[in-house]
């Protein structure tokens, strides 16, 4: 029974300790949910294929969100935080049906469907959002297809930066990321998301960190495609190339004051001024490292996601005649990363 079959993986999955385990679980999964032979909907053909621009990022294609789950330690973690998040709130409010919140579901809500077999439907709301109907329409036939239908499930096509729920949630999941928050709209989706979380709520990631520093990206390991290819960390360590950390750029948490982070301007994040460093040789990129913590001790590292790899800004080379850099994130329209010259 297909129920039987992901109930087992998942209990692989949580029961992963080494990297390697995690990842060996995260394929089974990955085989599981690509059996699922998505281009054989009927919408499919029109729209998988299709992302769309929104108000402060895209969203990627349905087929582009299916192949997410083959990041394989980003689907691992990800499902063991809201594992540990769901029980934990299950104490914090013993007498109270759970409401989460999922934004950008994708077409098999990989991070949540994995895990009702291990809680009782009447303890648990679900609310999975996209902005693709054929997602949206692949995630409530496969939750039809397990045999959930009795757990509450409302699927919402809506641009989550936008969405408002005023009864407010428990738990708010969103993973809307590329790497160095460009591209797509997480930081939007935090910020617009983090006021409907009710008191004693837990909002995942928790927290997302970025670090300026200056690198020589071709040797920085990094995660590969969607192939599931990984440098372990111990192999890493043998090649890491030397690196110049500027400091912490900002971080995004639930609760973060984005009018102080922004300085009022309510789209763009500003570095402080670094000094361009004399040695442009070996480390002439100035790139954005990211590190998630997801849920406690739950975390994503540099290189071990495709959302953690090293993202170049610029290059030290072109930086002649200056004395000082500044780092400028903008995440209204399409998210990304430019750079400010000082002499």
């Amino acid at each position: 029974m297909l129920r039987d079959q992901l109930q087992k993986i998942s209990m692989h999955m949580l029961n992963a300790v080494e990297p390697g385990e995690e990842m060996r679980s995260a394929a089974e999964l990955t085989d599981f949910f690509l059996a699922w032979q998505l281009d054989q909907f009927p919408s499919f053909q029109e729209k998988g294929s299709t992302e769309q621009v929104i108000r402060s990022g895209i969203a990627i294609s349905t087929v582009e969100a299916s192949h997410c789950i083959t990041d394989y330690l980003r689907t691992t973690r990800f499902i063991k935080a809201v594992h540990a998040a769901l029980l934990e709130l299950m104490v914090r409010f013993p007498h109270q049906q759970l409401r989460i919140l999922y934004a950008g579901c994708g077409p098999y809500a990989t991070l949540v469907v994995p895990l009702l077999p291990f809680f009782p439907p009447s303890r648990l709301e679900f609310f999975f959002l996209d902005i693709h109907s054929c997602s949206l329409e692949s995630a409530r036939n496969l939750v039809i297809k397990l045999g959930f239908q009795q757990y509450n499930i409302h699927f919402i096509k809506t641009d989550a930066t936008a969405y408002v729920n005023t009864d407010g949630f428990h738990l708010i999941l969103t993973e809307t990321m590329f790497q160095a928050l460009t591209r797509e709209p997480q930081v939007a989706i935090t910020e617009q998301m983090q006021s409907q979380l009710i008191p004693g709520g837990i909002f995942l990631p928790e927290e997302i960190k970025l670090d300026a520093v200056c690198t020589y990206l071709s040797k920085e390991p990094y995660q590969k495609g969607d192939t599931g290819e990984f440098i372990l960390p111990e192999e890493q360590a043998l090649s890491i190339p030397r690196r110049l950390t500027l400091g912490t750029l900002f971080s995004i948490r639930s609760g973060t004051n984005f009018h102080t982070l922004t300085r009022g301007t309510s789209a763009q994040i500003e570095s402080e001024y670094y000094k361009i460093p004399e040695d442009k040789q070996n480390y002439p990129d100035v790139c954005i490292f990211t590190q998630l913590r997801i849920y406690g001790a739950i975390c994503l590292h540099p290189s071990e996601s495709l959302i953690t790899n090293p993202h170049c800004v610029a290059s030290l080379m072109n930086m002649s005649d200056h004395s000082h850099f500044k780092l400028i994130y903008n995440y209204r329209m399409i998210p990304g990363w430019m750079y400010k010259l000082k002499k």
